[in-house]
């Protein structure tokens, strides 16, 4: 088990499939923001498998693919 200070926070990418409104892009800017801003924390986008390449586009090397 992690200390809490370096478990990951995991983020839903379902959102992502809203590619230019609403949700998507919010999650979208979430995402830049947290790589900007805070490149230390350790978090991971959990996305289904049909959703991988999209994600792979705003969080590279912090994908987790997960079953529906």
């Amino acid at each position: 088990m992690h200390p809490a200070s370096t478990r990951p926070l995991y983020i839903s990418g379902t959102a992502l499939i809203h590619r230019k409104d609403g949700v998507g892009v919010y999650t979208r800017r979430l995402l830049g923001g947290l790589s900007r801003h805070a490149p230390e924390l350790p978090w991971r986008l959990v996305v289904p498998e049909d959703l991988h390449a999209v994600a792979q586009t705003v969080a590279p090397g912090r994908i987790e693919v997960s079953p529906v």
